[in-house]
């Protein structure tokens, strides 16, 4: 929990201090990866930083000795991102485009349980989850095209709201890791 209050911390305070920039003031991004799609949205907030909204698909897949399967559920995610060396890259003449630059972030996202596409036997169930996840990651968008690649990681804390979790796992909240490679498209 300390850590998590230190990066909320952080995220604020750099809001507060930040410097000239070249973030975009607003990008929509198609991406595969880690998560199987994601559609999302950065929302220039100043010079540095940006909000992304970010609507994510996740697979759960299951196997028994007798049965196998898989569910797509939707994730919801909000995450400011300080692409903290941007103005510096610009600087050195680097692309900037498409927000490409290293970034640090706090990701708050929503695991639904509700399933899109495939279907789970009666005795396995995906709970509803939140999570809250500092990160630092780089995105680069390759050449000087509309494509664009992304590398996240970070470490954070999740809970299940809903009364009966203990069904779900032994605990109603923990550690939660998130670790992302994803390629997409840009559209503006």
């Amino acid at each position: 929990m300390k850590l998590l209050k230190f990066a909320a911390v952080a995220v604020l305070f750099s809001i507060a201090v930040s410097a000239q920039g070249t973030v975009e003031k607003s990008i929509f991004n198609v991406q595969i990866g880690s998560h199987p799609l994601s559609v999302n949205h950065e929302l220039g907030l100043g010079n540095q930083f940006a909000l992304r909204t970010e609507f994510s698909t996740g697979l759960t897949a299951y196997w028994t000795l007798y049965d196998s399967g898989y569910a797509i559920t939707p994730i919801i995610n909000l995450e400011p991102r300080w692409y903290y060396n941007i103005k510096k890259r610009d600087n050195k003449g680097k692309r900037t485009h498409n927000n490409s630059a290293s970034f640090v972030g706090l990701a708050s996202r929503y695991v639904s349980n509700e399933v899109l596409l495939g279907g789970l036997p009666d005795y396995y169930t995906i709970p509803n989850a939140f999570s809250f996840i500092p990160k630092w990651g780089i995105r680069r968008s390759i050449d000087s095209s509309n494509f664009n690649y992304e590398v996240g990681i970070g470490i954070g804390y999740f809970f299940y709201p809903d009364q009966d979790a203990r069904k779900y796992s032994s605990k109603r909240e923990g550690t939660a890791l998130d670790v992302h490679l994803r390629l997409g498209y840009t559209i503006k």
